[in-house]
């Protein structure tokens, strides 16, 4: 089986963040359930495709990720990674990697939902809403 993998992580450059005084996630994107994160692309029938991105931690306690979990379409799931060893500590300026694989069945998109849950005082759940098209 063919596969590619992708991890994606945002760099400012010469931008270093602020601490916050609490943990603080951030992620290098922003998706809603209609306007799915498609950069898993289109992959072919019969391979996959493995997508990485960044949790980060943005406040200057220890961001605390105790469940990262996936729902919606059997052909994408998470991977095993360093978010399969929770809970996980992440420090200031530090971020959890976080893997999905989409291997399509048929030509047609498939979609699913990412959920983190941690201690950030700005957004204890995250969701992620992610998209991938099968093609022939």
């Amino acid at each position: 089986m063919r596969g590619a993998a992708l991890l994606l992580t945002l760099l400012l450059a010469g931008c270093a963040p602020t601490p916050v005084d609490s943990p603080t996630l951030q992620l290098p994107f922003t998706t809603s359930a209609s306007a799915p994160l498609s950069f898993l692309g289109t992959v072919q029938v019969g391979t996959h495709r493995i997508l990485g991105f960044g949790v980060m931690n943005l406040g200057n306690q220890a961001l605390v990720v105790e469940a990262v979990s996936y729902a919606g379409d059997p052909e994408m799931a998470l991977a095993p990674g360093p978010s399969s060893a929770l809970p996980a500590s992440v420090a200031f300026n530090q971020e959890l990697d976080v893997f999905v694989t989409c291997s399509p069945q048929a030509a047609a998109t498939y979609t699913g939902t990412v959920t983190i849950v941690s201690n950030a005082v700005n957004t204890p759940t995250a969701s992620v809403y992610l998209a991938c098209t099968g093609s022939q």
